[in-house]
């Protein structure tokens, strides 16, 4: 696959019952998110519509969490890589949309299937030469590491993504399931500390990052 045909999208997988959230999450995903990012804008429902301006609104119909996703991805999103965002995270600072350009260009170049973008103390990472926008390009060290398969922002390769989604898992399942079957696979995980996530601190050696 060539570096310039691999394409991206940001997919905020919801259900109805979380319908109250997506307000909130327009409110400053609007305020902070930049749109020069050369990725496409998904909204999940099961039934419901509900308008985000520059997303598409697809349905999935009822079922578990993991096997409505899978639907997404293998019938509904073309897309070779997914930002997997959850409509209860909130952006609070604008976001690089530098930092974003080179990671897509970086990941299109290395094919890596997963990279964590959340600050959290349940990853043990080992830095790398690698820099972008003073943000250390660590690989996480899987066996000292805990949830491989949390669902805080990761951008993800689609097949390797629909690998890890079994049928009826719910969210929590999937989590510690998907965690589990990844210490056994071994693949090469990616770290960033772009996102702090519930505001932890970073993890990994940066430059001054931005």
């Amino acid at each position: 696959m060539e570096k310039e045909n691999i394409s991206f999208a940001l997919v905020v997988h919801s259900c109805d019952r979380y319908e109250f959230l997506h307000k909130g999450f327009y409110y400053f995903f609007s305020m902070y998110w930049d749109h020069s990012i050369p990725c496409k804008c998904y909204l999940s429902t099961e039934e419901k519509d509900s308008m985000m301006p520059g997303f598409e609104n697809i349905k999935t119909g009822k079922g578990e969490w993991a096997d409505r996703f899978r639907y997404l991805l293998t019938e509904k999103i073309k897309e070779d890589y997914i930002l997997f965002f959850q409509e209860d995270m909130w952006l609070t600072k604008k976001v690089n949309a530098k930092f974003f350009k080179e990671l897509f260009g970086m990941v299109a170049e290395k094919k890596w299937k997963m990279v964590k973008l959340h600050s959290s103390d349940v990853y043990k990472t080992i830095s790398t030469p690698y820099y972008i926008e003073g943000f250390n390009v660590a690989s996480v060290d899987i066996p000292k590491s805990k949830f491989l398969f949390s669902h805080q922002v990761t951008l993800l390769e689609k097949q390797f993504l629909t690998s890890q989604l079994f049928k009826n898992e719910r969210p929590w399942q999937n989590e510690q399931l998907a965690s589990e079957r990844l210490k056994r696979l071994k693949p090469e995980i990616i770290h960033i500390d772009y996102f702090a996530q519930n505001g932890n601190p970073e993890i990994n050696k940066n430059v001054d990052p931005i």
